[in-house]
């Protein structure tokens, strides 16, 4: 998947698709150097002895402990791609699609500019859209989107 921004066509779709190799290699290059920094302070700081082997145990095992959380919480489900039209907007992964019409639409949370949460009057809980794979043109382009349309954005305290 490329990151795609379908521009709007005479039916008025825009569809947001997020990168997955861009999330996947920020988890990976993070978790990495996690456990690069983890091996320098255990051998250096924090053992009463220097081990060597327990230095190398934990560079290596920090990286697949942040990798398989990761899997378990987002990375099974993929990213969330963005499809908004004059229905209404629809979150699509590889496993599910939750569609939202307008007028069920009653806020929009923004929380810390990475989560926006869609509000609905008819579910327990909000439709999470997480900025997992946009690029930044694409997160300001969603954000306008949404604005265009006459919605404002609540301020969250948390992304949790």
């Amino acid at each position: 998947m490329e990151n795609i921004v379908a521009p709007a066509t005479e039916t008025g779709v825009q569809r947001f698709e997020p990168n997955p190799k861009m999330v996947w290699g920020g988890i990976g290059g993070m978790s990495v150097l996690g456990g690069v920094v983890l091996a320098a302070m255990d051998y250096f700081k924090l053992a009463p002895e220097p081990s060597l082997a327990r230095a190398v145990c934990v560079c290596l095992g920090t990286p697949l402990v942040v990798i398989t959380i990761f899997w378990f919480r987002a990375g099974r489900h993929g990213c969330p791609s963005l499809v908004v039209d004059a229905a209404g907007l629809t979150l699509e992964t590889k496993s599910s699609r939750a569609i939202l019409p307008w007028n069920e639409l009653s806020e929009i949370i923004l929380a810390g500019d990475s989560v926006l949460k869609f509000v609905s009057r008819n579910a327990r809980e909000p439709l999470r859209l997480d900025n997992l794979g946009f690029t930044p043109q694409q997160w300001k382009q969603i954000k306008s989107v949404l604005e265009s349309r006459g919605y404002q954005f609540k301020i969250g305290y948390s992304a949790l």
